[in-house]
């Protein structure tokens, strides 16, 4: 059994929706499945955490107790 898979992206401007990328399936049994696509954010400032880059003094030891901790007993970190 082959199947035919179409992908198509769409600004939908009324609820007619004009699909000539589907004109093979005519006649055919399909599913129609609509996924609305999120709102593009634009881009994030980073230049803060980039001039911050390599300043920023990390306690690694104390990182990994509370990793060790944090496995241990999950719900009890002091």
């Amino acid at each position: 059994m082959n199947v035919i898979m179409v992908s198509i992206r769409k600004h939908l401007d009324s609820q007619t929706v004009d699909l000539p990328e589907a004109a093979s399936l005519i006649g055919k049994d399909v599913r129609i499945i609509i996924v609305e696509e999120p709102t593009a954010r634009p881009p994030r400032d980073l230049s803060a955490l980039n001039r911050l880059a390599g300043q920023i003094d990390m306690d690694f030891d104390a990182i990994d107790d509370l990793r060790r901790r944090s496995v241990a007993n999950p719900l009890q970190i002091p």
